[in-house]
């Protein structure tokens, strides 16, 4: 397999937890967020290995940061390697 150029994904996941696991009527366990994350992926292939560059940044900062995060993920890149 051989990527030209390195391929990109992104995912957003949130975590929720409940302040009482263990109550046994669900009024009684409050679900709250705990946190909200932006994860952003890089794959290449080269050397007949896959790299990865991985990010990640909580979700409510990813709008001010995206031009930075953009800019890093678009200068990864795979060389090949004789040996």
């Amino acid at each position: 397999m051989f990527l030209t150029r390195p391929s990109c994904y992104q995912v957003n996941i949130k975590s929720y937890a409940n302040n009482n696991e263990l109550a046994v009527m669900p009024r009684e366990r409050v679900v709250r967020l705990e946190w909200d994350r932006r994860y952003l992926s890089v794959l290449g292939v080269e050397n007949n290995q896959l790299y990865e560059l991985r990010l990640q940044t909580p979700e409510n900062v990813f709008v001010e940061e995206e031009n930075d995060l953009r800019k890093v993920m678009d200068s990864f890149r795979v060389n090949k390697v004789a040996v």
